[in-house]
């Protein structure tokens, strides 16, 4: 969350995928933040891919961002 907050999105995302496949990652915010670091950098298929991973993990924000950057 650090790196995202300092806007170093590409050091975000490799912690967010060290996180996304442990058992505490299970709520699906590593998956959105991840997701909105993608979208920051332009990679929309990636992006909207995290952002259905934590969808389905029941992440509260991520059908909003979905509805706004994945039509």
């Amino acid at each position: 969350m650090c790196y995202y907050s300092l806007k170093e999105y590409e050091k975000a995302i490799l912690f967010f995928d060290r996180v996304i496949p442990t058992p505490g990652s299970a709520d699906g915010k590593a998956d959105f933040f991840k997701g909105l670091c993608l979208n920051l950098l332009g990679r929309k298929a990636g992006s909207c891919q995290s952002l259905q991973a934590a969808l389905a993990k029941h992440y509260k924000d991520a059908a909003a961002v979905i509805a706004v950057y994945c039509k």
